[in-house]
């Protein structure tokens, strides 16, 4: 279970390799194999950055709100911007 006292960040991961697109969508899925949790982690922070995870399913984005409002992730630039035109 991923948790809000988790790191957020794998900085080890990331030197090894960048996060693509089709990995972390998998890595979020389960259809690619993660290391550890970190991994697990980078990778919905990845979606969330990218801004990808608003444009695939609803699930996606269901899980990426829950990781965000538990702090285990950041939201990203589009997630921020969503929030001000929520508001408007």
């Amino acid at each position: 279970m991923i948790t809000g006292s988790t790191l957020i960040h794998s900085q080890n991961y990331m030197e090894e390799k960048r996060m693509d697109n089709y990995t972390a969508m998998g890595i979020a899925e389960g259809f690619v194999e993660s290391q550890n949790e970190n991994q697990v982690i980078e990778a919905w922070q990845h979606l969330v950055d990218t801004g990808i995870v608003w444009s695939l399913q609803g699930w996606y984005g269901r899980n990426a709100t829950r990781l965000i409002e538990n702090g285990v992730i950041r939201p990203g630039p589009r997630t921020r911007n969503k929030a001000k035109n929520q508001k408007k």
